[in-house]
């Protein structure tokens, strides 16, 4: 009896470390897929003018076909207990919530290089073009270093089926400017895609 139940509770830590597992090689696949096509759009909605459709197409002509630097912090936050029961909710995920979605991920450090026309920066390696970036005053006509902003992201929930996910962004753009955005995703032959982004606050 007492050999059953120590093979029992190995069996279920085996399992518990197979889905740990695979969710967190999931994710980062989710944001090597993603990530490009997410920068690039907070690039037009961040510098967007509303009223100068000419501005506007020159610079979604720049953004599309230009080299662009970004900062990144390289931990991914974690969401809380109550948040990613909420988010399942929403969404209509059947996904439970485990200790391992309130914990802090980290960005592999290849994702610095992984992707040509975006530069990716990480706070970590570059404290000072991050202070330089959140004391930005455009008053002053300082722009520093080229890096258009500063992301942080929050951890992916999925669906049961991990072809669906939920994420929050926030991106800063200077000393009094930063945008938050909530954003879906979704898997299209093995590839995954955002298909419709939220803004849901700005500064």
């Amino acid at each position: 009896m007492k050999r059953n139940t120590i093979l029992f509770i190995t069996f279920l830590i085996l399992i518990i470390g197979c889905s740990e597992k695979s969710n967190k090689s999931e994710e980062i696949k989710a944001f090597k897929d993603f990530l490009p096509v997410l920068l690039d759009s907070l690039h037009l909605d961040i510098y967007q003018e509303l009223d100068d459709p000419i501005y506007n197409k020159r610079l979604k002509d720049s953004v599309l076909n230009l080299t662009k630097t970004t900062l990144i912090f390289d931990t991914i936050m974690p969401i809380s207990k109550n948040s990613y029961i909420s988010i399942v909710k929403e969404n209509g995920y059947k996904t439970k919530w485990e200790r391992q979605d309130s914990s802090i991920a980290v960005f592999p450090k290849e994702f610095e290089n992984f992707d040509k026309k975006n530069k990716i920066y990480f706070t970590s390696n570059h404290k000072s073009l991050l202070k330089e970036l959140l004391t930005y005053d455009e008053e002053k006509e300082f722009i520093p270093k080229d890096i258009y902003f500063v992301v942080e992201f929050k951890r992916i929930v999925f669906n049961e089926n991990l072809d669906k996910g939920f994420l929050r962004v926030g991106a800063l753009c200077g000393k009094l400017c930063g945008q938050g955005y909530d954003v879906w995703l979704k898997k299209v032959n093995n590839k995954w895609v955002v298909y419709k982004i939220k803004r849901t606050w700005i500064a």
